[in-house]
């Protein structure tokens, strides 16, 4: 009776090793930097895109665009140099210099989920005046942003000049 046991364990044997070797961990080999993995696939933190995370939604946004603007003051359309930076340490804000032709000015954006869409709380752009923008957009390939925006005496409510702007990257 031994004689025929030690074939069936040595199948039961073989099937557990087999088992064990197919379940093994999908997520064992995979790296994702800003994210958690799910059966071998990453699932990005909010903010974040790629195979693997690694890349921040306000990555785009970087480099001298060249901004084509109308405005309701000066009635004509002016072009000038506005440089996009990712903030660093959060993947979804960036900072615009050289809004409204002020070329110290620094103004903060914040990124939708989507890290196409964009806006700007109100907040000082030069002495006296405030800048918000309650949308802007940014193409797929990151060449291209179309932003509205409406300035403000500081403190004040009544908009003194609203821009529409298109800017390209070179």
């Amino acid at each position: 009776m031994q004689k025929a046991l030690r074939p069936k364990l040595l199948m039961l044997a073989l099937t557990l090793s087999l088992a064990l070797v197919g379940c093994k961990d999908a997520c064992s080999d995979v790296q994702c930097n800003n994210g958690s993995c799910s059966d071998g696939e990453c699932i990005c933190s909010s903010g974040y895109t790629g195979v693997n995370c690694e890349i921040s939604n306000n990555a785009r946004f970087e480099g001298t665009f060249v901004a084509s603007e109308n405005c309701l003051v000066a009635d004509s359309v002016v072009d000038y140099n506005v440089t996009l930076a990712p903030k660093s340490g959060t993947p979804d804000e960036f900072t615009l210099q050289g809004l409204w032709q002020a070329p110290q000015n620094l103004v903060t954006a914040v990124l939708d989920d989507n890290g196409t869409a964009f806006t700007i709380a109100k907040q000082g752009i030069v002495t006296g005046y405030e800048v918000e923008a309650l949308v802007g957009t940014i193409s797929a390939d990151g060449r291209t942003v179309n932003l509205t925006y409406s300035i403000y005496e500081s403190g004040g409510t009544t908009v003194v000049d609203q821009c529409t702007t298109t800017m390209q990257k070179p």
